[in-house]
């Protein structure tokens, strides 16, 4: 055979660098397959995506947390209680929730590097104008505006990631990207405490800004992938259900027919379906816990912001990130010997945080409520990884970001979106004002049903990642 010949019968390369330099500006949207079809990515571009995605998170919810952190001082500041203040978390989570849907559905038709990019700097933005709100009314629209930014990131970011690690690796892969929301939320109440009590609540928004607009920019020329390998392009192929995500048509009502087509063919899942319960009550505990802790170790220990922030923070860093990481590792391991593994990770987590979560709750003595608290939290965490994992798992490829951003939206509405409103309203009618025994009255059978519901789950799962194509 000749050079010549040679050259014909060769396969053109695949783009597989992870930032877009000018050899590849306008990537296609899903990897190019050569004559053997799509290849997995490199390592070093699994890689660089994963650190890149993980420092994004990190800052998404160091944003949402500095509010919480500061929380104290804006009660004081803008003279509202503790129902104003949870209405304002439920402001951003509504929006969030509402914003969650269309901008899944557009990541799976559009580049999700590009929409994860607009999505960060919408809400750096929108963390700045918080900083200077001098009314109860701009405060609350700031915190809305924030929702918006932040709903364009978690279902593209999740599926990005699914295309860029096996099936194999998912349970570890997320939990680590979820183990930098815990860090996030740590820092958020560190540095927010001890910002705010030397330099004011205002200086702590201030700086969360800059490198929201830079890791933005970074993730912007990042080359974008919605398949991982030929194997998971053909699931997505065989999935009858599946509607034809490529198919651009044309007016407003074909493409309302394609969105729709999209979350139908989504909750034809059982697995999809019951995930929707699962995380709607673990949101329903762990969003109005956040955000009252600080509150109530202020208000009912007496203590100051700077150590509210530092306890809060040293509590949720190891026991956070430990209980993270320790699902998705339990999850992976559990999976290869029993197909429901990840749902049995998930039941595990649930039902050993109820003892921890009442009695830490309960306890009039601080030390042992943190105590209880830090392993109550490591089993909490633990439900994170595995169960995005059995989501990404079940769904075809070109549906992922669809699929997370359809549980995101109807988790939301049914679990946080009130909660934290709940939580402190009900506070307000107990006996000397004790947001703790809220927390317990409403988490605790929460956590519960959690449990009882994720074992039935552990069935539904095993059966559907069974079926042909998987």
């Amino acid at each position: 055979m000749t050079s010549t010949e040679r050259r014909a019968v060769m396969p053109k390369p695949v783009v597989r660098s992870p930032i877009a330099g000018k050899a590849n500006i306008g990537v296609n949207p899903e990897p190019r397959p050569t004559n053997q079809g799509i290849v997995p990515p490199s390592a070093r571009a699994a890689n660089t995506v994963f650190w890149l995605l993980t420092a994004i998170n990190f800052l998404n919810y160091l944003d949402r947390i500095i509010f919480v952190a500061v929380g104290p001082e804006l009660k004081s500041a803008f003279h509202v209680d503790d129902a104003q203040v949870g209405a304002t978390a439920s402001a951003f989570l509504l929006v969030y929730t509402l914003a969650a849907l269309p901008m899944g559905l557009l990541a799976d038709r559009a580049s999700r590097t590009k929409i994860i990019a607009v999505g960060v700097a919408l809400w750096s933005l929108a963390t700045w104008y918080t900083a200077v709100a001098h009314t109860f009314g701009e405060l609350f629209a700031g915190r809305a505006v924030l929702g918006i930014g932040e709903a364009s990131y978690i279902p593209a970011g999740a599926a990005l990631l699914a295309a860029y690690f096996p099936m194999q690796r998912r349970a570890q892969i997320l939990s680590r990207w979820g183990a930098s929301t815990l860090v996030g939320t740590a820092v958020g109440f560190v540095a927010g405490g001890i910002i705010a009590q030397h330099f004011g609540w205002r200086f702590a928004f201030l700086l969360c800004g800059p490198p929201g607009l830079v890791l933005a920019w970074l993730i912007w020329r990042c080359a974008d992938r919605v398949a991982y390998d030929e194997a998971d392009r053909q699931v997505a192929k065989l999935a009858a259900q599946a509607p034809d995500t490529a198919s651009r048509g044309s007016g407003f009502r074909h493409d309302l027919a394609g969105w729709l087509a999209q979350v139908r063919a989504v909750l034809r899942s059982p697995t999809v379906r019951v995930s929707i319960l699962l995380q709607a009550l673990g949101l329903f505990v762990t969003t109005p816990a956040v955000v009252f802790v600080p509150i109530h170790l202020k208000e009912h220990y007496h203590l100051g912001i700077q150590t509210t922030a530092l306890l809060a923070g040293g509590l949720l860093i190891p026991a956070g990130v430990g209980g993270t990481l320790l699902g998705g590792w339990l999850a992976d391991r559990l999976s290869a010997f029993r197909k429901g593994g990840r749902m049995l990770t998930i039941a595990l987590g649930f039902g050993g945080a109820v003892p921890f979560f009442v009695a830490g709750f309960l306890s009039q003595n601080l030390a042992l409520l943190l105590g209880l608290a830090f392993i109550g939290t490591i089993f909490m965490n633990m439900y994170n990884g595995p169960l995005n994992a059995a989501i990404q798992d079940v769904v075809p490829a070109a549906l992922r970001a669809t699929a997370l951003a359809v549980i995101m939206t109807a988790a939301h509405l049914l679990g946080d979106v009130e909660s934290p409103t709940l939580v402190g309203t009900l506070a307000g009618h107990i006996a000397g004002h004790n947001v703790a025994h809220a927390l317990v009255f409403c988490g605790a059978p929460a956590l519960a049903l959690g449990a009882v519901l994720a074992l039935y789950a552990a069935r539904l799962y095993a059966r559907e990642v069974q079926m042909p194509g998987r």
